[in-house]
């Protein structure tokens, strides 16, 4: 594969600036690459069955991906995280879901550690999306931003959803090319509006500003 006929101008300024890039109209994540004077790829992942890639994949299925990204590196392994949109086959797409991938840079291997998706929400975001391994969460929670769907969603270690939310009324309300979760704090000047709506005896609604 062409690597510059593919991307185009803007792979260069994502191959300067990040570790793993991922080529979101595609099912493919080069996996890293090193800037010494020229640009060199050291290595892809392919996320379907057919393992063209660089890397024997097992259980790996991913399309039009998103926001991947490399953890606990060493000369040996490496841990990769990513937003699967998984929009690509249009006649039976989805569920998006969030993937933590362990990498065998040694034998070229490469399988699921984890994959993260909510059984009672059947979500297909067609572009963007975002994956984040949530700091000082205690156990490794984790949140996904679902791109075009307004929806973010916590999952803990164990792959059980601990927080939903929504902040567009429907599907083509509002989008979130990233979401993040950061220890905030601040005091306002004024007091904040909330408004209570006990919608179901087992659900309330929050409206807050």
């Amino acid at each position: 594969m062409d690597i510059w006929s593919t991307f185009g101008i803007f792979a260069l300024f994502s191959i300067l600036t990040r570790t793993a890039l991922s080529a979101g109209n595609s099912p493919w994540v080069y996996l890293r690459f090193t800037v010494v004077g020229y640009i060199r790829l050291l290595g892809n992942l392919k996320g379907d069955d057919d393992n063209h890639g660089d890397f024997k994949s097992e259980n790996v299925n991913f399309a039009w991906q998103h926001d991947a990204r490399i953890h606990n590196e060493t000369d040996e392994s490496l841990v990769l995280s990513l937003y699967n949109n998984a929009a690509m086959d249009h006649s039976d797409p989805g569920p998006s879901t969030g993937l933590v991938i362990h990498v065998d840079l040694v034998n070229k291997k490469a399988w699921r550690i984890q994959e993260l998706t909510d059984p009672t929400d059947h979500i297909v975001s067609a572009t963007q999306g975002s994956f984040q391994f949530l700091p000082n969460s205690g156990t490794e929670h984790m949140l996904l931003g679902y791109g075009s769907i307004p929806k973010l969603k916590e999952y803990d270690g164990d792959g059980n959803v601990v927080l939903r939310g929504q902040f567009g009324k429907d599907t083509f309300s509002a989008n979130a090319y990233r979401i993040f979760k950061f220890p905030w704090s601040a005091t306002p000047h004024w007091d904040p509006a909330l408004f209570v709506n006990h919608t179901t005896s087992h659900m309330t609604d929050l409206y807050m500003s």
